[in-house]
């Protein structure tokens, strides 16, 4: 039995790593021209852990991640609202942890047969009797698994009649920053935003912030990325407090990646710490 699966970032890999184990003949079409993930870090709840101990890395995966400790949610004001139990949350389910998720894919990546692998592959089309068209030719497969994204061709060619991608209402921005000492995760929650952020286990902090604004607002309505904006500092001093933005508020606008339907670039927090 053969697959083809159309896209190599992580719900591609995993596909493919659980079908050759059960010797399966796989292909994984990947676009870009090699296996990389650019993003930034990535919670891995009890559930996702025991997949992958299914799949066989699941100790390679928890050699990569930091397992979780205490967390919770905060105000604007850095009140918490509330903490997470992480001994009760680990006694009935079981472990959490935060990794990058460049290291998950890597792991992945490397237990995946190389003669499975091929980057540099756009995928254009599915047809019913398993044919895909590619920017190389053409495969045939028992099986053709859709893992190539928000805007996946795998899709629009099951369903062509398919809605396209629907903006949410809020534009989110991460980052992940040189190592800071922080011991903790937390999500503060403002009026129409959220800022949070979690340790990684080189010491480094992945952070993520989220804004209700129009689509296709300029700088997406961020809090603090306004193009350095008078209206954004101003509007960020009166919804943050200092604790909640010092591990990322220093980061450069090279390390940040905006994410949303319409985004085409990346925003950034300012280079210094607003005054609560």
């Amino acid at each position: 039995m053969k697959a083809i699966i159309a896209g190599g970032g992580i719900a591609g890999l995993a596909a493919a790593l659980a079908l050759t184990r059960r010797g399966w003949e796989v292909e994984v079409f990947e676009r870009a021209p090699e296996f990389t993930e650019a993003g930034a870090g990535l919670s891995l709840w009890p559930n996702a852990l025991r997949a992958l101990d299914a799949l066989g890395v699941g100790e390679h995966v928890r050699g990569q991640a930091a397992m979780a400790g205490q967390a919770g949610i905060r105000d604007a004001t850095g009140r918490w609202l509330s903490r997470t139990d992480t001994a009760g949350l680990e006694r009935r389910y079981g472990q959490a942890a935060m990794i990058h998720r460049a290291d998950l894919l890597a792991v992945l990546l490397a237990a995946v047969p190389d003669e499975a692998l091929r980057p540099g592959v756009t995928v254009q089309e599915a047809r019913p009797d398993g044919t895909v068209l590619h920017s190389g030719g053409q495969a045939r497969a028992d099986l053709v698994v859709g893992a190539d994204g928000m805007r996946s061709a795998i899709r629009q060619s099951v369903w062509p009649a398919s809605p396209a991608p629907r903006y949410s209402g809020y534009t989110s921005w991460r980052v992940v920053t040189p190592p800071v000492p922080v011991a903790e995760a937390a999500e503060s929650w403002g009026r129409g935003e959220r800022f949070g952020y979690a340790p990684l286990p080189d010491g480094r902090i992945y952070c993520y912030a989220t804004a209700n604004a129009p689509e296709g607002a300029p700088g997406g309505g961020s809090p603090s990325c306004a193009a350095g904006s008078a209206a954004g500092t101003t509007r960020s001093r009166r919804c943050w407090t200092r604790p909640t933005l010092a591990p990322c508020c220093t980061t450069t606008c090279s390390s940040c990646r905006r994410s949303g339907p319409t985004s085409t670039g990346a925003s950034c927090w300012p280079g210094t710490p607003p005054t609560p």
